[in-house]
């Protein structure tokens, strides 16, 4: 980004679990299996009974299957064919309207029949209440299946509640009126009694909430018994409903109250009658749109960090109706009166008429909701999930308090949440009457109608549904629904139906559609087991058998616990080991599969080829070699294969006693002895001398080591100085020999700490080493392998020869990865991958295990996982090793 004050733009991915598509999610399984069906059934009675022609028969084929196979895997807007069959015939079968004058003529007659009857007599008239709600219970049970459709209007859509202020809570609706509606809402201590099973006296302290509810709470888990607790094991498991004691059902005077699917609401929480959590929180906007672009990038990097860790099932919901401006004309009406200017009333009266016009078209108010439903862990045991549940939930709500605030955002924590939460559900399903009625009036009529209704016993004890239910909701329509006067239409937007590439902000345009348009985004992470799962199919941990060669110049030791416990080969090269690769070892290639591609080829000079190696081999050791002593050098290394009867045929590599194997090569000690013999060259000699007889005399020997395991690490880490250059030079180019054996092999090498070779050996060696490293990461790809270098200090890479090798290496590097840097080297960083802002700012706060993948122009955020067992094997961290240590000496003493 070249300006921080422009504008990014952002990339919407796509879901990572999609499972039962064909062709790139082209076509659905379901679609697919229909079609093959429905080709089936009118195909084969087209070859089996038409007597007709094969062209006939092909020309009927394409009238008349095809077009239906094509219809199938089409589809019916977005559905296949049998589920848009088994939709329609639901829709079908549950259209009606639940509530309206029907009910409320039911209603009326049992008040009124309870009104003639004593009130000591009241077994018909409770008859006649539990026949109409029977009737109920058998509307609810047949729409059923009509819940979920319902469920985001009705729960999902639950989720709004806006921060209220004194508009909506007159000042009659003080602390006692308060507390009476609390006491309406409470769950009922009698019904209590009867789950519990226990004799208990009723006492005044009973209704207060705190130790005693919780206790009684225990209590009626205890009392439950076996029956109880295996319900809630089987909860889940089977479609049947739970063998648990059935509760006494609460006759509601509001058939709708029957319908919504919610059973109470109690500390904030809406307990649904499919036993599942739901808690709403508001959150009050920002402004977002007028903030610069790099105020809008730090926004979405805090709202990106909240999502890493919000709830598994979460939404988003934006109410939108028409702004109340009630109390604001009443002052302005108020002015008025006290105005003794008569021109200046008649400009309120204008500005009043203004108002009125403007709010009538353009005055809309939005609120802003966050929904979380609880998630019980898989496997988790189920003791109290009530408790769980609660604080769960509490905890999530802390959580997006904390990190919405650094977005500018606040969180509403009402005083006394089940008064919140029902005033947010009674504003979403009575938009109408909510806006003339709030909810203190609405309390008042509902204990109205129950005192006409002769249940005074039961105003203690109303439901939550009472409070919040509307009039009555109609389904007998296929484009939209009617409640509470209001029409309800639905348009939905898959998650693949938006385009990908959206400004920030992108939302706006939705939320700012209008009065009554409201907005539902629904997120839901996947499980991690359906994750790994998909993972795993695309990504093999050397499960294919590719092999893999490590090159560590640093702490190799790191490396040797996992070569050992995955049966690979730790081949480490240091004046100490036994272990040695012979540096002027022509090596022998099987190029049976190079011959079988491009047949007899032009036969290249071995010796010539690895001779052009040795030169930088030298280069490496010897820095301020002039062009007179290459020369020499050269000779020399002609004259020391010469000697073992090697020269530019290929054909004189073979050994005469085993044609099959190459000849035994010469070591740095031949070519010691022919360099010594010259005065030109003695110098040259007498550095050589180290690797010959000196200290490090241990290169002085034939190849001892094999690449043949798939799994193998070369250890170079014990060598120092300028020593370390020329062994990682060596194992570079004993692995490099391997992998150009087979083009149709996968093959992947590792160069860690790649720096090594492009400082420290003068200006003419490292950049031969640059371009032998540059080389490999440019024509690997076409050998079949990958090549994969790792670097603390980008610099390193950029400060030779201007940043040639640098730029080539990252270049032809298709996969980034950006792990944990400090400023200045993000800035470096940056600059070379074109980041964002917001990305750097992530890389510059990355915990240990997160990294940034850039592949594709993608850049990805991702936490590096291991299992237990792999965080043995390649962690570094102090404490994890002493407690490994002390764990292996603990099952030495105990075995």
């Amino acid at each position: 980004m070249n300006n921080q004050n422009d504008h990014d733009t952002y990339i919407i991915p796509p879901n990572f679990v999609d499972t039962g598509t064909f062709f790139g999610g082209m076509f659905r399984a379901r679609n697919v299996i229909e079609a093959g069906i429905l080709a089936v059934a009118t195909g084969l009675p087209v070859f089996l009974f038409l007597p007709f022609g094969l062209t006939a028969r092909i020309i009927v084929l394409c009238l008349t299957t095809l077009p239906l196979v094509l219809f199938a895997l089409i589809g019916i807007s977005g559905e296949s064919l049998s589920s848009f069959l088994v939709i329609f015939l639901k829709y079908m079968k549950n259209r009606r309207i639940v509530g309206g004058g029907e009910s409320q003529e039911t209603v009326r007659t049992a008040a009124s029949a309870k009104k003639v009857r004593k009130s000591g007599k009241k077994k018909n008239p409770v008859c006649s209440e539990n026949t109409a709600s029977a009737g109920t219970r058998q509307e609810i049970k047949t729409d059923r299946s009509n819940h979920k459709s319902v469920k985001n209007e009705k729960i999902g859509g639950i989720s709004g509640w806006r921060r209220r202020g004194e508009e909506d809570f007159p000042a009659e609706f003080d602390q006692i009126k308060g507390y009476e509606i609390r006491q309406k809402l409470r769950p009922s201590q009698t019904q209590k009694k009867q789950q519990d099973g226990m004799q208990r006296k009723k006492s005044a302290g009973g209704r207060k909430r705190g130790p005693q509810q919780d206790s009684r709470k225990k209590a009626a888990g205890r009392s439950a018994g076996p029956d109880h607790r295996n319900s809630r094991q089987k909860k889940g498991r089977s479609p049947r409903k739970p063998l648990r004691t059935p509760e006494p059902q609460f006759t509601h005077l509001n058939p709708v109250a029957d319908y919504l699917p919610i059973r109470k609401i109690e500390n904030g929480i809406i307990y649904t009658k499919d036993h599942r959590y739901v808690k709403v929180v508001e959150v009050i906007p920002i402004n977002f749109l007028l903030r610069s672009a790099r105020e809008q990038r730090g926004i979405i990097y805090s709202f990106v960090s909240y999502l890493k860790i919000s709830p598994v099932k979460l939404q988003f919901k934006v109410l939108t109706r028409r702004a109340d401006i009630g109390r604001h004309m009443d002052t302005v009406r108020r002015e008025m009166a006290q105005e003794t200017n008569e021109q200046c009333r008649l400009m309120q009266e204008d500005y009043l008429q203004f108002i009125h016009q403007i709010c009538s078209r353009e005055a809309v108010t939005r609120r802003f909701f966050l929904v979380f439903e609880y998630e019980p862990w898989n496997g988790a045991r189920r003791t109290d999930e009530e408790g769980e549940a609660i604080g769960s939930l509490q905890s999530a709500v802390h959580t997006a308090s904390n990190y919405l605030r650094q977005c500018g955002n606040e969180v509403v924590l009402p005083d006394n949440e089940d008064e919140f939460t029902i005033d947010v559900l009674y504003n979403l399903l009575c938009r109408n009457e909510s806006a003339a009625n709030p909810l203190p009036v609405r309390a008042k009529e509902v204990v109205a109608q129950y005192l006409a209704d002769g249940r005074e016993s039961d105003i203690d004890h109303i439901p939550a549904g009472e409070f919040i239910a509307p009039r009555s909701i109609d389904f007998t329509h296929g484009r939209y629904i009617c409640i509470d006067g209001l029409y309800y239409a639905y348009l939905l937007i898959p998650s693949d139906g938006y385009k990908t590439h959206v400004p920030a902000g992108w939302l706006s345009l939705m939320v700012n559609a209008g009065d009554g348009i409201d907005l539902d985004m629904f997120l839901s992470r996947q499980p991690k087991e359906r994750i790994i799962q998909k993972v795993g199919q695309q990504l093999r941990i050397n499960r294919s058998r590719i092999p893999i060669f490590i090159i560590a110049p640093l702490k190799g030791h790191e490396f040797h616990r996992a070569c050992a416990n995955v049966g690979g080969e730790f081949i480490q090269v240091s004046p100490a080991s036994p272990h040695c690769i012979n540096v002027m070892e022509i090596r022998q290639v099987d190029r049976t599969v190079n011959e079988l591609l491009d047949g007899p080829g032009i036969q290249l000079s071995e010796l010539a080829e690895k001779i052009q190696r040795l030169h930088i081999f030298f280069s490496l050791l010897i820095p301020d070699m002039n062009h007179e002593e290459r020369q020499l050098l050269d000779e020399a290394l002609i004259h020391t294969y010469n000697k073992k009867g090697i020269t530019h045929d290929n054909a004189s590599l073979a050994d005469p006693k085993d044609p099959a194997r190459y000849r035994e090569m010469p070591v740095l000690g031949d070519l010691y002895g022919i360099l010594k013999k010259s005065a030109a060259t003695k110098r040259l000699a007498n550095i050589l001398n180290r690797l010959v007889n000196g200290s490090a005399s241990t290169f002085n020997q034939q190849t001892n080591v094999s690449l043949d395991n798939r799994y193998t690490v070369l250890d170079i880490s014990s060598l120092t100085g300028d020593l370390l250059t020329v062994g990682m030079f060596v194992a570079l180019d004993f692995v490099w020999d391997r992998a150009k054996e087979d083009r149709t092999e996968e093959k992947t090498i590792f160069i860690d700490e790649c720096w090594q070779l492009l400082s420290g050996a003068g200006a003419t060696g490292t950049r031969l080493a640059g371009d032998f490293v540059l080389e490999i990461f440019k024509t690997i790809r076409g050998y079949g392998g990958s090549a994969v270098c790792a670097s603390q200090d980008l610099n390193d890479f950029f400060n030779l020869d201007e940043g040639r090798f640098g730029k080539g290496i990252i270049n032809n590097s298709k996969t980034k990865i950006i792990l944990n840097l400090e400023d200045d080297e993000a800035m470096r960083v940056q600059s070379a991958l074109h980041l964002s802002d917001a990305e750097i700012m992530e890389v510059t706060h990355f915990e240990r295990g997160n990294g940034l993948i850039s592949t594709n122009n993608n850049n990805i955020m991702v936490a590096f996982k291991a299992s237990p067992l792999e965080k043995d094997l390649i962690t570094t961290d102090r404490r994890e090793l002493k407690d490994i240590v002390e764990r292996m000496r603990r099952q030495n003493e105990a075995g």
